[in-house]
């Protein structure tokens, strides 16, 4: 993984070197097989996100849309909201524009997490 926590693609065994107990040891082969995920995202979007003292909404949605950036061309996701009662927001999708635009929402509501899940 890179800084930017992106998957490194074409590592060669010449990228590596291992060890046992400090005496080197020879790689034979290494392979990578990256499969696609299917990722459901909860979205707390009740007044209780807004916070007193941070903005824990604006957190949640820092945080899903780096998990966002770590994604690959055939990962999919849905997005539902969570206030006063569970709505989904995009169904299962691999255009990650649309889930992010699915998460400029202001908070409103109670929370229903519970029926959400």
């Amino acid at each position: 993984m890179t800084k930017e926590l992106k998957a490194v693609e074409g590592l060669q065994v010449t990228d590596f070197a291992l060890k046992e107990n400090g005496v080197p040891q020879k790689i034979c082969a290494l392979a990578h097989h990256r499969q696609p995920i299917s990722v459901g995202i909860l979205l707390d979007t009740s007044w209780s996100m807004r916070g007193v003292q941070s903005d824990l909404f604006a957190l949640a949605k820092a945080g899903i849309n780096r998990f966002l950036d770590a994604s690959g061309p055939e990962d999919e996701y849905f997005l539902e909201y969570v206030n006063s009662w569970p709505a989904m927001k995009c169904i299962f999708s691999c255009d990650l524009s649309h889930i992010r635009a699915g998460l400029q929402v202001e908070p409103r509501g109670e929370s229903a997490l519970i029926d959400a899940i």
